[in-house]
């Protein structure tokens, strides 16, 4: 059999891989209460959001890349909390269909903190400045 009959083209290997190689769009919100929230969305490689469900390992720290610490709240707002790992820091959570999970943030006051999210081994960072009155 002429191996031409398993070549693709980039454009075609492109197409085909786009929606395999996800990765995680993390959005910061403050409140100015000295809470405020995070949205991740699964995205392919092109960008665009992936409408399907995905488990996502995510924590919130006081350092970037850090292991878990406990706030005054942390919590899932939008997704199924699968497992808790640590009270108030560490989730493993099914996405919603639409691939977003939202997790609400409670500092107790002004304060920086770091959220991960992890997908297919691959870990993202968003650091996440809580302001308060």
């Amino acid at each position: 059999m002429p191996l031409e009959k398993f070549r693709t083209s980039a454009a075609n290997l492109t197409a085909a891989l786009q929606d395999v190689v996800p990765y995680l769009a993390l959005t910061p919100t403050d409140d100015t209460d000295g809470t405020g929230s995070i949205s991740i969305q699964v995205k392919d490689a092109n960008g665009n959001n992936l409408a399907q469900r995905f488990l996502i390992h995510t924590w919130i720290a006081d350092a970037d890349f850090s292991e878990p610490d406990a706030q005054t709240g942390f919590a899932v707002t939008t997704g199924e909390q699968m497992y808790q790992h640590e009270a108030l820091a560490d989730f493993t959570i099914i996405s919603d269909a639409n691939g977003v999970v939202a997790m609400d943030i409670n500092t107790g006051g002004a304060k920086t903190v770091y959220v991960m999210a992890q997908v297919n081994g691959r870990i993202y960072s968003q650091a996440v400045a809580i302001t308060s009155d």
